[in-house]
């Protein structure tokens, strides 16, 4: 007897370790406040959420614009989230009246979306919160109203089989608004999504181990070996809320981008349009500058392998073939000469990868000494260390200076 398929095909799991980074968009009728995306949790009844529906008219959405937009950025995937916790679907479904296509946006957002990815090039992640909070049962939970919780569920396995056959190949479900105590019939449910879609990654969100772990606003490093991937916000919201001020600089961005990559993750980075479907201003700024990053660095970042040497933590390095890539933080390379151990290989050439421009390096005993030029932009910088063999790292006492030292 042929064994039940518990897991994403390697060939699945391969393409995401591979992208490293993606595009993360949290939008939908609660956009429409730039308040809050907890507002009906939080203060608002169910009866006055519900008319946010009558102003969600989204007349600057393009998702050809947002796909552009992540590829720039260097993202290979996109994942979109077509419910959220207010139980707004941004889909046409026979499950619910609260929907995009019953809205004033009159339109299958996920379907404009999931086309708009395919006609771009990337691969397609839909999010779906399980957590439906126009259930009371959402918030007492199923022991005090079984009947309930039993519907709600039952409505999350209806939409989430909609999601998987209405719209054509989808390469990752990302579910989220659950935890391991609640009741989801998550086995049933992931069990249906492997049939549907044989080739789909599903993350740990439904309250059972799946493909890939999701550590939120933090790099969370698993065990070695596990798919993961950390989601981050590049203010303090998920949702666009107009007086969220807290944004990221670029370079902050990239450095967490390369932390996951030194230590084999992904990055979902999000964006969270306003009620038109726009991106925020603030937003685009700053995925511009990553990008221009990218098109310079992002051979450091697509398909390298994690942390290929023993040494110090605060060197972030990732590698391919008989390459390594070293990350250099902006507070660390300005005019200074780094000090590199732990390598059983022998360097060969070192080069600032963003420019091409050679540097100069000795070594001296278990120890390579690179001298770094005097780098004026802001940023991250990547040198890349040609070896005379694939990256190998050997055990080495601790160094009697910092890794950087002043000329």
């Amino acid at each position: 007897m042929e064994e039940k398929q518990t897991g994403a095909p390697e060939q699945s799991k391969r393409w995401f370790r591979e992208a490293k980074f993606g595009m993360f968009v949290h939008w939908g009728v609660y956009s429409v406040n730039a308040l809050s995306d907890w507002i009906l949790r939080i203060r608002m009844p169910l009866s006055e959420f519900r008319k946010y529906g009558n102003r969600f008219k989204p007349d600057r959405f393009n998702p050809d614009e947002w796909v552009r937009t992540a590829k720039e950025t260097g993202m290979k995937y996109l994942v979109f989230t077509t419910r959220h916790h207010d139980g707004f679907s941004n889909f046409d479904t026979r499950y619910s009246d609260f929907n995009s296509m019953k809205s004033a946006a009159k339109r299958d957002l996920v379907r404009e979306v999931v086309e708009a990815c395919r006609r771009g090039g990337l691969k397609v992640g839909l999010y779906y919160s399980l957590i439906n909070w126009q259930f009371p049962s959402s918030i007492l939970g199923p022991e005090k109203l079984p009947d309930d919780w039993k519907q709600m569920v039952e409505i999350a396995h209806g939409q989430v089989r909609e999601l998987l056959t209405n719209y054509g190949k989808i390469d990752i479900l990302w579910y989220d608004g659950t935890g391991p105590s609640l009741e989801w019939r998550a086995e049933e449910l992931n069990g249906m999504a492997r049939t549907l879609q044989p080739h789909i990654l599903i993350n740990n969100r439904s309250g059972i181990k799946a493909d890939f772990l999701t550590p939120e606003q933090k790099v969370e490093v698993p065990a070695k070996g596990e798919l993961w991937e950390t989601c981050m916000t590049m203010n303090s919201s998920w949702f666009y809320i107009k007086g969220d001020h807290d944004w990221k600089k670029p370079e902050d961005i990239i450095w967490i981008l390369a932390t996951c990559v030194h230590n084999g993750g992904n990055l979902l980075l999000n964006v969270g349009p306003r009620g038109d479907g726009s991106f925020p201003p603030q937003a685009i700024k700053r995925l511009k500058k990553i990008g221009e990053w990218m098109r310079a660095n992002g051979e450091a970042i697509y398909d390298t392998v994690p942390y290929p040497f023993n040494y110090y933590d605060q060197n972030i390095t990732a590698a391919r073939g008989k390459t390594a890539y070293l990350f250099l933080h902006p507070r660390n390379h300005q005019g200074k000469t780094f000090i590199l151990g732990g390598i059983a290989n022998r360097i060969v050439s070192v080069r600032i990868l963003g420019t091409g421009e050679k540097l100069h390096f000795s070594a001296r005993g278990e120890r390579y000494f690179i001298k770094l030029p005097r780098l004026t932009n802001n940023s991250v910088h990547v040198l890349a260390l040609e070896l005379d063999s694939e990256p190998e790292g050997k055990p080495w006492g601790l160094p009697d200076s910092w890794p950087f030292r002043e000329e």
